[in-house]
């Protein structure tokens, strides 16, 4: 008879709008998101939109007592906590930051808890990892016990459209569950350890152990007017070229570089995470771009369409800010 698979228990922090309990979902294993914590009331509003409101909790994280988080005896600690103290557009401040406040009293009460998770996945910016609230993190995680993997990986590796570099940190508590099928690093990585079995029945390692390269970054741009400057986004794709005469270049042919050898996987288009392609649909309406703030800052915008293979986060400030908010989306997919 089959083993019954574990039913898992689990506290989602800073939930936003959901993500985290998608990918709880889609990760095979059973279980139920027993709360659901965050203060910001619009992503409260599409979580509830997206999984229902049973679990939510609207609550600021440090003003919930420890007894509380401890009594739902929670096998797995989900959370993002606020990027903005680690954001390489912002101040920098880490734990010094206000808004650090939240992760700083979950990491102190850890060690304390009578019934810690046995598993905790955070993710965070590129950037965490160099940050005081990452060493306070480690620390907490020693002192409690846990095994922990740290990754600096990117959705592309998975074949999804979307280049921004996230921070993950994967923590098994050992005395509880055991170490890590594979033997930790005790380094930042840059893959995704993976196992399979061999013809043997052994499990062997498929992945190498080096860190992704981006094939994009790779190609033959001599076909472009030789730039003053290249405005570069974190994928390597370039998202505006310039000429000695001051006109915009010709961008070069993503599919090409994507063909490159040096990236592994294929990278899906965009096209198959679109909901609502019609440019007419009125719920569009509201997000459309007014052609004054096109003709103004067009050029510096990173625009993507559905046959692009690549993407920036698609922030709140979309469109009001011309850097570091995300891509911008072109509906009209007949013109350059």
């Amino acid at each position: 008879m089959a083993k019954e698979q574990h039913q898992f228990r689990v506290l989602e922090f800073y939930s936003g709008i959901g993500g985290m309990h998608y990918a709880f979902d889609r990760s095979g294993h059973k279980g139920q998101i027993l709360k659901a914590f965050d203060i910001n009331t619009t992503a409260n509003e599409v979580y509830a939109h997206n999984h229902g409101k049973k679990q939510l909790a609207q609550r600021n994280i440090e003003a919930v007592p420890m007894e509380i988080y401890d009594n739902q005896e929670a096998d797995v600690w989900l959370m993002s906590p606020p990027c903005q103290p680690y954001t390489r557009t912002g101040n920098q401040e880490g734990s010094k930051d206000a808004r650090a406040k939240s992760f700083l009293y979950l990491m102190d009460i850890l060690p304390k808890l009578t019934h810690p998770p046995n598993y905790i996945l955070l993710e965070n910016v590129k950037g965490f990892e160099e940050s005081d609230s990452r060493d306070l993190l480690v620390e907490a995680l020693a002192g409690a016990g846990y095994e922990f993997q740290e990754l600096l990986i990117t959705p592309l590796q998975l074949g999804i459209p979307n280049s921004r570099m996230r921070y993950y940190c994967l923590a098994r508590r050992v005395a509880k569950v055991g170490g890590f099928v594979k033997p930790v690093t005790g380094t930042l990585i840059g893959y995704i350890p993976s196992l399979e079995e061999d013809g043997n029945g052994e499990e062997k390692d498929t992945m190498e152990k080096q860190d992704f390269v981006d094939g994009r970054r790779q190609g033959d741009l001599s076909g472009l007017s030789t730039p003053v400057a290249v405005k570069k986004q974190r994928t390597g794709i370039s998202t505006s070229t310039v000429t000695k005469d001051g006109d915009a270049a010709a961008k070069p042919d993503e599919d090409a570089l994507l063909a490159d050898p040096m990236l592994a996987l294929k990278v899906d288009t965009l096209e198959q995470y679109i909901e609502f392609k019609d440019v007419n649909d009125p719920r569009m309406e509201r997000y459309m771009i007014p052609d004054k703030t096109l003709l103004k800052y067009g050029r510096l915008f990173d625009i993507v369409k559905e046959t692009t293979r690549r993407s920036c986060c698609f922030t709140k400030g979309y469109y009001h800010f011309v850097e570091s908010t995300g891509s911008i989306f072109q509906m009209v997919t007949d013109k350059d």
